[in-house]
């Protein structure tokens, strides 16, 4: 079928077959097909073959005829293919040169458009937030999450501070040590080949989107929510067109599904490193504001507030008078009922008739009884009451104290990830993005500009 995956790569083969067999009018028939099911692959194909074969002309009108297919704000997901080639050095010295001018022509033709640094903050804001931890807090503020309302928040909120860190450890895994550099030409290129003919049929994206949020819902142990949440703040990675910034994007944080490589990952973070800065310090701000001022302690029916941890004094006090004043009415509540004092005056009328019959004196004790048994058993329970409410507002006092101890290593800790927000940005800012150095399988080294 005309439309079943990789339908462009047959009459491509059959070409290449007949370029090497010398058969000329097979190799164009062929090629006209292949170039009539699917220009863009087919052009991209034909340009790595030629630089495989070292046919320098022949590679630069195929990328010419590339490259004039392509809008910069609509590109296929196979053109990181073309960003590996570059940033991998696959290409001659002229053709990189020429590759990386078109390239930085068009980020300057997005940049013109209304809107667009807004729109790199957000696009690499959710890049950013997409490599947020999930982590459930509660093991190490057991109180906090027991007994504060606003645990949740102050949870999210310290995940949320973690992107610092988070973001430097996997920007420097990105940029420390070298590249092992593919050992010859031929199998750089072959690995470009493999990537452009295996991953970029358009046909196989749902099935990829699938593949992606299963994986996501493993790494996150089942949580369909947290899985999900994280597939849509990287989804653009499996559309199929995009933006050559959001292609950037993708390379540099969704390499995984992008199939960017590491060399792809470096070039991507430099072109982008502003944008990525402003992205990092809006978000960074975004978190401080986000984070709970107050910490509500809530025990049973009484709530206090925090800031700092350091108002245990004030608190100890209003928990004291809440459980004295729960105390007393408890206490106040328990006294003699209807029925009882109904017993009393039966008890008394029996008496008075006792002369009449036994019977009825033997009524009238039995309901006394009744009722002093009743009128005596009130202290004991109201005793009982006061030793459960002194027993409960000793253990409540240690909450509030442990809660407290929280709430001060909570804020130590988020200032501690809070801090590693300058390193991030210090990380950034050794990154040029004027100057690019790549190394050639031309045996030569490289200095791209921007």
């Amino acid at each position: 079928m005309l439309n079943a995956p990789r339908y462009w790569l047959a009459p491509a083969l059959v070409a290449l077959a007949g370029w090497l067999s010398n058969n000329k009018d097979l190799a164009t028939k062929a090629v006209n097909e292949a170039v009539r099911r699917d220009d863009e692959k087919t052009s991209l194909f034909f340009a790595l073959i030629t630089r495989r074969a070292a046919r320098a002309n022949a590679c630069s009108v195929w990328l010419g005829r590339y490259f004039g297919l392509q809008n910069p704000e609509k590109l296929d997901r196979q053109t990181i293919v073309l960003i590996d080639a570059v940033a991998s050095g696959i290409f001659s010295t002229e053709v990189r040169a020429s590759c990386a001018k078109t390239l930085d022509d068009w980020v300057q033709e997005l940049s013109q458009r209304a809107g667009f640094v807004d729109e790199q903050r957000k696009q690499w804001t959710d890049a950013l937030i997409s490599k947020m931890p999930s982590t459930d807090n509660g093991g190490r503020y057991p109180h906090l999450k027991k007994y504060s309302l606003t645990w949740q928040k102050l949870s999210d909120s310290l995940n949320a501070v973690a992107i610092h860190a988070v973001a430097l450890d996997y920007f420097q895994g990105i940029y420390d040590g070298a590249i092992p550099p593919s050992p010859t030409l031929a199998a750089a290129v072959d690995e470009l080949l493999d990537k452009l003919v295996g991953n970029f049929d358009d046909q196989e994206l749902p099935l990829r989107r699938n593949d992606r949020l299963y994986q996501l819902i493993i790494d996150e142990n089942g949580d369909r929510n947290a899985a999900q949440s994280k597939f849509d703040l990287e989804s653009k990675a499996l559309d199929e067109h995009l933006s050559f910034t959001q292609l950037l994007t993708n390379a540099a944080m969704h390499p995984e599904t992008s199939h960017a490589s590491r060399a792809t990952q470096r070039f991507a973070i430099a072109l982008s490193k502003k944008w990525i800065k402003d992205a990092h310090g809006d978000l960074g701000a975004e978190i401080r504001r986000a984070v709970p001022t107050d910490t509500d302690i809530s025990i049973e029916d009484w709530h206090g507030v925090t800031k700092d941890g350091d108002n245990e004094g004030d608190l100890a006090r209003s928990l004291t008078e809440h459980l004295k004043k729960r105390e007393a009415d408890a206490v106040a509540s328990i006294g003699l009922e209807s029925q009882h004092w109904i017993a009393l005056v039966v008890g008394i009328g029996c008496l008075l008739f006792v002369g009449k019959s036994l019977l009825f004196g033997a009524i009238g004790i039995g309901f006394l009884i009744w009722f002093y048994t009743s009128y005596s058993g009130l202290k004991k329970k109201r005793d009982k009451v006061s030793e459960n409410y002194a027993k409960l507002g000793g253990e409540a006092l240690q909450v509030v104290k442990a809660c407290l101890a929280e709430v001060v290593e909570y804020r130590r800790e988020f200032a501690k990830r809070d801090a590693a927000a300058p390193e991030f940005s210090k990380l950034l800012d050794g990154i040029s993005p004027e100057q690019y150095v790549l190394h050639s399988h031309d045996k030569t080294r490289q200095i791209i500009s921007r």
